[in-house]
């Protein structure tokens, strides 16, 4: 036999049949050829190799081969498949760079070697897959991140100590504790804490971590209810979803310096938890992170996040204030959602996208300014925040959303920005406090019961550039007086002005073709009304229970009226000459004696 590494060269005793015998010169291993020709299994094979060679007979690739071909006894043809593997393909050289590889890029390396292997040679993918196993398998690489949270078929060998927790055999993976737990500190070396390790250990009030744990899994310590406090060490570098979720007792967490994303739902339903510090290395705050913490009170949200996810800091009825970085470009929906005593929100010049009900419910909110960055915000964005009194919109803005200020029952006054084009469905319903509101002549739509309640509007203008105003959009508006009709708009649809009890005159224009049902219903002020002759309909109930309304003017002589379309209290109706017979069709009798020919 002749060594390797030294060069030397002996005859082995004939009774030696161990795999590895070693060089009595320099002690090295070397090559059994007998023990060599009985491994059939390509992943075996180069496993011995290796072990006699070193990782770098991957990268010397004649010589390899040249090895396959004179002591691999398995099947010709895959001999044949495996040495033009690594001579054509150089795929051991290949499966070597693999192994020098960051483990989170190794997987779509790994593939792009099959995917390119399978197709220049005319391969399934299966096999190529299988081919290349053999040559991971000779280097014992481990493709998958070897953090892995999951529990998987590598895990069936375990160690169990005398806490009863379970660990791979090991003991880098922690795969499960006992339930009946009350303190735990984990073994020093442990890599990983797994998916739902201390899911549901009601009774563990105490946990160390040591500083060797890199990653913990989702739903870690799910629903430890007794867990007053827990220290995360700085090695760690991720944090599973939902991994403290329903920790009711937690109080104090410290973000490790190297977490980039507080996951989705991580600190869920911490009813005690009071005090977060957020490292500055956190780049973003998933959904729910913090959902229904209902005793955090301040929170400072470090430069380094960029977005904040849907929910994630709903239901936080403690929290007052919140300090958002300069660099944050998302708000996710809901993410304030009734976060009740809520006061004080910065929101930066960074801020693009702010999503549907992000404040909704923060009833203790009283100011806030929109940055000119934010473009658009989504729908009921600050929906029923009932102390809500100013409000500055930037003049980037094109649309405002429907219920975007619904129920801001405290807000005064607010000026649309000459940028938007649509004022969505109850936009500003229940704004009870708001006086006055001047509609820019960029509008061209006004949805349904956008202004409705806003008991203390006096007076509107509603300008040229508007088109469509739809159903109810005044409706109960209790003072408002003066309306000044755009000439663009050709309905009034149902309800627009039901119950606006102090109006006491309108002008209709003569683009108006239709007045929809209950337009004006309850109008008690209103006491004169002229309908141009391009009304071609107006609906049933539409100005019943104006109690003032003595004279009406109708000047379309072919006009349609719906049931009980004028109240019984109309002193005179002025319809145009030879046309009595007809009204007399339209309406109920007790309104005939009413009838007046101009």
């Amino acid at each position: 036999m002749k060594c390797e590494k030294c060069g030397g060269e002996w005859i082995p005793p004939k009774s030696i049949s161990i795999s590895l015998t070693n060089c009595p010169f320099c002690g090295a291993p070397v090559l059994n050829a007998d023990t060599a020709k009985g491994y059939t299994d390509m992943g075996e094979f180069l496993q011995y190799l290796v072990s006699l060679y070193g990782i770098d007979l991957y990268n010397n690739q004649r010589k390899l081969s040249n090895l396959i071909a004179d002591l691999y006894q398995g099947d010709e043809r895959m001999k044949r498949v495996y040495r033009r593997a690594i001579l054509d393909d150089s795929l051991s050289k290949r499966i070597y760079d693999l192994s020098k590889k960051p483990l989170d890029e190794r997987e779509a390396y790994y593939n792009q070697i099959i995917n390119q292997f399978s197709e220049a040679n005319f391969y399934a993918v299966d096999f190529g897959k299988q081919v290349i196993e053999s040559f991971v398998s000779g280097l014992k690489l481990e493709i998958i991140d070897s953090t892995s949270t999951k529990i998987t078929e590598k895990d069936n060998k375990w160690w169990i100590d005398n806490s009863k927790v379970i660990y791979n055999i090991s003991r880098k993976k922690l795969l499960r504790g006992d339930t009946s737990l009350k303190t735990y500190e984990i073994e020093n070396g442990t890599v990983v804490i797994c998916n739902k390790a201390f899911d549901e250990c009601y009774f563990l009030s105490s946990i160390t971590i040591p500083n060797s744990v890199i990653c913990i899994g989702d739903l870690a310590f799910r629903s430890c209810y007794s867990l007053a406090n827990i220290t995360i060490p700085n090695s760690v570098r991720s944090i599973g979803e939902y991994a403290f979720c329903r920790c009711e007792s937690l109080t104090n967490i410290i973000i490790p310096s190297q977490i980039k994303i507080i996951g989705e739902g991580v600190f869920y339903g911490c009813k005690s938890l009071r005090n977060v510090t957020i490292s500055d290395s956190v780049t973003s705050i998933e959904d729910k992170a913090f959902f229904g913490c209902e005793q955090l009170k301040n929170i400072t949200i470090p430069d380094s996040v960029i977005s904040i996810g849907n929910s994630a800091f709903r239901e936080c009825s403690f929290l007052t204030s919140v300090i958002n970085s300069n660099t944050v470009t998302s708000i996710g929906d809901e993410a304030f959602w009734c976060c009740g005593r809520l006061e004080d929100v910065t929101i930066p010049n960074t801020v693009i996208n702010i999503g549907n009900s992000a404040f909704y419910g923060c009833s203790s909110l009283k100011n806030i300014v929109i940055p000119d960055s934010v473009t658009n915000f989504g729908c009921a964005v600050f929906d029923c925040c009932a102390s809500l009194v100013n409000v500055i919109l930037p003049e980037t803005m094109t649309s405002i959303e429907g219920f975007s200020f619904h129920g801001c029952k405290s807000l005064i006054n607010i000026k649309i920005p000459s940028s938007v084009m649509d004022i969505g469905n109850w936009a500003f319903c229940g704004c009870k406090s708001l006086t006055e509101i001047e509609i820019p002549n960029s509008v061209i739509r006004i949805q349904e019961e956008a202004f409705s309640d806003c008991e203390s509007i006096t007076t509107v203008v509603i300008p040229n550039s508007v088109r469509i105003i739809e159903e109810g959009v005044f409706k109960g508006c209790k003072s408002l007086r003066n309306v000044t009709i755009s000439n663009a708009v050709t309905r009034i649809e149902a309800f627009t002005f039901y119950e606006c009890k102090s109006l006491e005159s309108i002008t209709i224009s003569e683009s108006v073709t239709n007045i929809g049902d209950e337009a004006f219903f309850g109008c008690s002020s209103l006491k004169n009304i002229v309908i141009p002759d391009s009304v071609t309909c107006i609906g049933g109930r539409a100005f019943w229970n104006c109690k003032s309304l003595k004279t009406i003017k109708i000047l379309n002589s072919e006009i349609s009226i719906g049931p009980e379309a004028f109240f019984f209290g109309l002193r005179e109706i002025l319809i145009p000459k030879d046309s009595t017979d007809r009204f007399r069709k339209l309406l109920p009798n007790y309104l005939h004696n009413k009838l007046i020919e101009i």
